[in-house]
């Protein structure tokens, strides 16, 4: 058919048919877009945002919300137990910020305390020539003993092999003298048959017994004759003579069994043979002679057996005796240090608890306690009025352990937009107020700093500092992950620029993990402590987006329709600095 032909054919349908035509024609061009799309544009990529590791301040809070309170008056209570020692201020007295109202008997905390000191001072001592010496002699010691173990294993072998051999000889006598009492003497089987079903059960436990041991001889023959022949295999001569005493042991199995068959068929017999006394002689002897061999190489079957677990125990104690030497030469680990800093501080707060001092400026309403009475924990010494402000508030039972007196906090007012005052913590309730199951504590916070427009009664809020630390490493709560009980970052192997860390980057390698290890943290960012430097970059999002396409043909322009193009790729998210 003409090519003119066919196409007037084609236009003539389309023209009569021009609904379906568009259609056609549509259908097609979306399909093809979308399998241009399949076959050509680039798969997915992962956006990483990043956050460098960077030097600071963190300190952790404990918030919480209540009043001014409307009385002037603060209870000053023990923070410990013991007895009131002496009392230093009387009712009506007008005391300062500090002064002392009453001690404590402080003997038990003050001798935790000087030992807490001496421990401190001992650790954090440089080690001198003696203890290095000693160190060195300790390790010395612990090989000695591990060569020491080495000769006694090679002595007790040497010994064993002796002592085998020397068992060969009566293993074989007694073994024959058996087997001919089983075949052809008092007990074998045509001089027995006639002596009862009991007595045929007796020889028979007997003779299996019997061949159990002939068989265990006969192994341990050949690996006998193997080792004679020239092995000096350490391994190998123990193993002989660990089977050299299991195969005496079923010998002497043997002679029991036998004696027991003997000695029935002589007691239902009544019987006064000689052949029978003889062979009781012969397996009294017998017994006498394995039984010796046995006792022989007992001890060389411990020393064989107790040879690994002693080797291993030889061997730790030499890698913890080279590692006191070296933490000796190096000096105390740096968290070692600071972790004993802390136990001598605790105890310096413990003695510190045993004197009770003013929390501020005011006159002494009431005395509760006398002298010599005992004292406990939330116990009332006296009662001070004064005018400072004074915030109360309430904190639950997991937050209250880590709020002390004298921690600072940072006071903020519903009333007064902005505003914030400096405060510190003047005192703890010991015990705590139970309301619908939940335990709760009265916190008092004195203002360090004022304001006239703060009134009585007013809503407060609070943020009580529990701990600080300045100038170290910081990362944002982001980039920090957990597994099991270890922590990690994720780091890449490029280096980037802050303005495409705060956007987002993609990379040609897979993130490296690095383990580290955490101190104080906050609601944004966590302390490191080991596994990071100053400027590391470390990961804080991952983000699986679709790269940006190659522009497809713009088909739909060539069929009259409006064309948009678009990306999918991630976004990066700033992390607070």
């Amino acid at each position: 058919m003409p090519k003119k032909t066919f196409l007037k054919r084609i236009k003539s349908y389309v023209v009569s048919h021009k609904i379906l035509s568009s259609v056609i024609f549509i259908v097609i061009i979306v399909g093809g877009y979308y399998l241009y799309n399949k076959l050509f544009s680039p798969g997915t990529v992962t956006t990483y945002t990043l956050s460098s590791v960077r030097s600071g301040n963190i300190s952790s809070t404990i918030s919480g919300t209540g009043q001014v309170s409307t009385n002037n008056q603060i209870d000053i209570k023990s923070k410990t137990s013991g007895d009131i020692k002496k009392i230093y201020v009387k009712t009506g007295d007008n005391v300062k910020a500090g002064q002392l109202i009453a001690s404590l008997d402080t003997r038990d905390a003050e001798i935790a305390l000087e030992s807490a000191r001496l421990a401190y001072a001992k650790f954090v001592k440089p080690a001198d020539e003696l203890s290095l010496l000693q160190a060195q002699n300790a390790v010395t010691q612990a090989e000695n003993s591990k060569e020491n173990l080495n000769n006694t294993l090679k002595q007790n072998i040497d010994n064993g092999l002796s002592n085998v051999s020397s068992a060969f000889t009566d293993m074989s006598t007694v073994l024959n003298g058996i087997n001919d009492l089983l075949g052809t003497g008092v007990l074998s089987d045509n001089k027995i048959l006639n002596s009862g079903e009991k007595a045929r059960n007796y020889r028979k436990t007997a003779e299996s017994s019997y061949y159990l041991a002939k068989k265990s001889y006969d192994e341990l023959f050949k690996e006998n004759a193997t080792i004679i022949r020239g092995s000096s295999d350490s391994e190998r001569i123990s193993l002989l003579v660990l089977n050299s005493y299991s195969t005496l042991n079923l010998i002497s199995q043997a002679l029991k069994d036998t004696r027991t068959a003997l000695e029935y068929l002589k007691d239902s017999e009544n019987s006064n043979d000689s052949s029978i006394n003889s062979s009781e002689s012969d397996l009294a002897d017998w017994t006498n002679s394995i039984n010796s061999k046995i006792s022989s190489l007992q001890s060389n079957k411990n020393v064989i057996e107790n040879y690994a677990t002693d080797l291993t125990d030889a061997n730790q104690t030499i890698v913890e005796k080279k590692q006191a030497l070296s933490d000796l030469v190096r000096g105390p680990d740096s968290l070692d240090v600071q972790s004993q800093a802390l136990t001598l501080r605790q105890k310096e707060y413990a003695y510190a608890d045993n004197f009770i001092r003013a929390p501020f400026d005011g006159v002494i309403a009431k005395i509760d306690v006398n002298e010599l009475s005992p004292a406990s924990n939330g116990t009332i010494i006296a009662t001070l009025v004064t005018s400072q402000k004074i915030a109360e508030l309430s904190v639950n039972e997991v937050d209250v352990v880590k709020i002390k007196n004298g921690q600072k906090a940072e006071l903020t007012f519903d009333a007064v937009d902005g505003l914030k005052l400096e405060g510190e913590v003047a005192e703890v309730d010991g015990v705590g107020a139970v309301s619908q199951g939940v335990v709760s504590y009265g916190i008092k916070i004195k203002f360090i700093t004022a304001d006239d427009r703060i009134k009585s009664g007013m809503s407060i809020s609070a943020n009580i500092i529990t701990d600080s630390r300045e100038n170290v490493l910081l990362v944002p709560n982001s980039a920090v992950k957990t597994m099991g009980q270890k922590n990690y970052v994720e780091t890449l192997a490029t280096k980037f620029t802050p303005a495409e860390m705060k956007t987002g980057v993609t990379s040609p390698t897979a993130p490296t993990r690095k383990d580290v290890q955490i101190g104080l943290s906050n609601d944004n960012f966590s302390e490191i402590i080991s596994g990071l430097n100053e400027g590391d970059q470390v990961i804080t999002k991952t983000t699986a987006g679709t790269a940006k396409a190659t522009t497809a043909p713009n088909i739909f322009n060539a069929a009259g329709a409006n064309s948009r193009t678009g990306t999918g790729a991630g976004t990066g998210v700033r992390i607070p600095r």
